[in-house]
Order: C-alpha cells, then sequence, then structure tokens
C-alpha cells in the first residue's frame, strides 16, 4: 500500500537553510506535498520563499500569523496538509536539516506503516558542521531527578537513553529528536499533535510521555541517516538574549514538570533557574573583562 506525505518545514529567519532543504526534496521528483510554514519571520523570509517556490504544485508556502513557537508553527502546517491534501503521513523536518536521498525518507515511512503500535519514527541525525559527528536521536524520558537537573550548569546531569533494539540498528525509544522525524498523521492528530503550551524546549519529552500513556511506541532506525547542519549561535548571543533563552527553557520545564511529575517539582526548578541565570551572568562579566583587559573590543 503506498502511502501520501507531507512533509513541515518551519520556518523562522532562515529562508536560505530553507531553500537548501527543500530544493533537496524537489530535487528527488517525488509526488510529497512539501509545506513551507514561515512563522512570522520579521526578515522577510515568506516573501522570499514565496517567490522561489511560486507555480510549484507540490510545495505550498503559507504563514501562521502569529509566531506562538515550534509546536504552534509545526501543527499549523499538519493541519493544513491533511486538511489540503489529506495525506495520511506527515514528516517534520527543521529547515537544517539535509535529505543524502529519497531512500531515507521511503524506509521511515515503509517502517511506520509496519508497526501497527507505532505512532512516529526517526533517524540517525549527523553534523556536516562538525566533521559528520553523529547526534542523539532519541533518549530516555527524565526521573524527577532529571527533570530538575538536566541542563543545570553547575551539577549537570545529562540524558539516558533506554533504547531497547528491536531488529538490526532498529530501536524502540522514549523520546525522537524533534529536528526531524515521521508521523502517522491522524493518529498523532487525535494524540492532539504537538504540545501548544510550550513555545520551544521539552515538545519531545511531552510527545514522548503522551504516546507512552496512550499506549503508541516510537521507534528509531539508526540505518536511516540524515544531516542536520545546526549551527551553534549561542555563543554569539548577547547576554540578554542568554538569559531569555534560559528562562524560556524553565518555564517549558515547569510546565512539563506540572503535567506529567508533580507541582512539587516547580521549587527546585526555580531554584535551577535562579543557579543558572547566576552562573551565566557571572561567566558573561569574566568573558568581558577578559576581553577589555586583553584590548579585544
Amino acid at each position: 500500500m503506498s502511502h501520501s506525505l507531507a512533509i513541515i518545514v518551519l520556518v523562522y529567519n532562515s529562508a536560505d537553510d530553507a531553500r537548501i532543504c527543500v530544493d533537496r526534496l524537489v530535487s528527488f521528483g517525488r509526488d510529497w506535498h512539501v509545506v513551507v510554514v514561515d512563522n512570522q519571520s520579521p526578515d522577510g523570509s515568506f516573501g522570499i520563499l514565496s517567490e522561489a517556490y511560486a507555480g510549484m504544485p507540490n510545495v505550498d508556502v503559507v504563514q501562521t500569523g502569529e509566531n506562538r513557537g515550534y509546536s504552534a508553527g509545526n501543527n499549523f502546517g499538519i493541519r493544513y496538509a491533511m486538511r489540503e491534501y489529506g495525506v495520511d503521513t506527515v514528516s517534520i523536518m527543521n529547515p537544517d536539516v539535509l535529505m543524502p536521498d529519497a531512500f531515507v525518507l521511503d524506509g521511515l515511512v515503509d517502517l511506520l506503516w509496519s508497526h501497527g503500535c507505532c505512532l512516529a519514527v526517526g533517524g540517525q541525525p549527523v553534523n556536516h558542521l562538525e566533521g559528520d559527528n553523529a547526534w542523539p536521536s532519541s533518549w530516555a524520558l527524565p526521573t524527577d531527578r532529571e527533570v530538575v537537573l538536566n541542563h543545570c550548569l553547575i551539577h549537570h546531569v545529562g540524558r539516558r537513553d533506554d533504547a531497547v533494539e528491536v531488529a538490526p540498528e532498529i530501536y524502540q525509544v522514549d523520546c525522537v529528536v524533534g529536528c526531524y522525524f515521521v508521523a502517522k498523521a491522524e493518529p498523532f492528530a487525535g494524540l492532539g499533535l504537538l504540545d501548544e503550551s510550550v513555545f520551544l524546549y521539552n515538545e519531545e519529552n511531552i510527545l514522548g510521555m503522551r504516546c507512552r500513556r496512550a499506549g503508541w511506541k516510537l521507534l528509531v532506525d539508526k540505518n536511516q541517516i540524515y544531516y542536520h547542519n545546526h549551527r551553534n549561535v549561542a555563543r554569539k548571543n548577547t547576554l540578554r538574549q542568554k538569559i531569555a533563552t534560559s528562562r524560556g527553557g524553565y518555564r517549558s520545564r515547569r510546565y512539563f514538570a506540572s503535567r506529567y511529575y508533580s507541582t512539587a517539582l516547580g521549587f527546585p526548578l526555580w531554584c535551577m533557574e535562579v543557579i543558572n541565570e547566576a552562573v551565566i551572568i557571572l561567566g558573561w562579566l569574566r568573558h568581558d573583562a577578559f576581553r577589555k583587559g586583553s584590548g579585544d573590543e
């Protein structure tokens, strides 16, 4: 049985990356629908991409009307694709993701539909910009302690991965990395799609928890390699941007903890947020003093 696929590419000030991503998908010559969703980019990305793909029957460029984050933007594209094209399979693909060939998508779609209890599947990301280093493709749902201490700057507790191999290089996992995965459209919609209560961060944890509670499984096929050419721009951020990023992360973490763990985690998470901000500010001041002392203004 053949399956109809829509690929959602969410864009925010990233027209250049999106064009590379979409051009590669179009070059495969498949009948997939590519839905480029501009999340109200202030840099004119919507106009650039609309002009670039005007008249292309398999590429739609749409705009959300309001930037409400990663989950809401991708959900906007999924609902559009289901409404306009009636697809049974959807894929979320960040604009800095690059498919090496069409067979990666084919393989993941085939794997998805060969397991009746599977909601979504992912592949193995590698980063061209870091010497083709493999990035995490999955991780375990965090314990209460890990919810509090993950990403703490003074006592970092890393993510575990309790993946269970069910076939050669195919694993059942708790959480699939959100930069690229493929899902069954109707069951995903029935689950509520991505949780729009968070603007950014913890979307994968929330999806993993909802799948576990609803009895759905998530799989990763490490045979299917794709490129996630993510650039680390955090080092160039201003102090205000670094603090805003930290606060956004803890805001979504508090929501995740209160919804799926315990409201009692709210206070320790607030403490970790304060500690992280102090570390960020002290690190910035130390770096600023060093820069001024060395004359590097």
